[in-house]
């Protein structure tokens, strides 16, 4: 089993369902849970505390979002590139220029 396995099987079990604003406030600056900051009354529990679950299911669904973002910009930026080259092959091409032509 792997740390974030561990963790995730902790922050799933019953001791961080209901838990004090303290420690609440500990867990969502180390883990650097902004939007839990911002958001914190929807994770209240009936009992007063916090359900430290939902908001660290919360961190890896925004996890997931910015490493989807990131693949389709590394995407996006790849593509831009072979259109370059695509390009300088093209007019090489029509230009009937050798590489070192090409260079000169």
């Amino acid at each position: 089993m792997g740390q974030w396995d561990e963790m995730e099987a902790l922050f799933e079990s019953e001791l961080y369902r209901n838990v004090d604003e303290e420690t609440t406030e500990i867990i969502a600056d180390l883990l650097d849970l902004k939007e839990y900051q911002i958001n914190k009354e929807e994770y209240r529990t009936e009992e007063g505390g916090y359900n430290m679950c939902h908001a660290t299911n919360e961190l890896r669904r925004i996890c997931r979002e910015e490493g989807r973002e990131e693949g389709r910009e590394e995407g996006r930026e790849e593509g831009r590139i072979y259109t370059i080259l695509d390009n300088i092959q093209n007019l090489m091409q029509a230009m009937n220029w050798t590489i070192d032509q090409a260079m000169d």
